[in-house]
């Protein structure tokens, strides 16, 4: 493996990361109880897929892989849209369900901010903590 390709990613980045695999977990125990597992119903399978991709990226965020940044923050922007989607939209399923959208938004941005912050974007980047010409 590159040495570059992992390195100490910041605590805070790697509890996000652990919080990303604790959900994508939860998309598997919620898809195996519910008796759909020999089910012939397609519609299972995207929650399926969701929990497989959110438990590889949290998995790698909290491995410190840097592959993982961008794709947990693009998790962590389309859970801020879905959430505020889902809090005030018309079309929301059901519509205005602010009981999801709410926290879905939340720990949407929480991801994200612990994401955008400059020791993990100098991490993310492979840059040594030390190294002043990243911002």
């Amino acid at each position: 493996m590159h040495p570059s390709a992992r390195g100490n990613a910041p605590w805070y980045l790697r509890v996000s990361g652990g919080f990303v695999l604790l959900v994508g977990m939860a998309q598997f125990v919620e898809w195996f109880s519910s008796g759909t597992v020999t089910g012939s119903d397609p519609s299972p399978i995207p929650p399926l897929i969701a929990g497989a991709i959110l438990t590889i990226v949290g998995a790698a965020i909290v491995a410190g892989h840097r592959w993982a940044y961008p794709v947990v923050v693009l998790i962590a922007v389309i859970a801020i849209g879905a959430g505020v989607w889902l809090t005030i939209g018309d079309q929301g399923i059901p519509p205005g369900n602010a009981a999801v959208g709410f926290p879905l938004a939340t720990s949407g941005a929480i991801v994200l901010a612990t994401a955008a912050t400059p020791r993990s974007v100098r991490w993310a980047r492979g840059r040594d903590e030390n190294d002043v010409s990243v911002p």
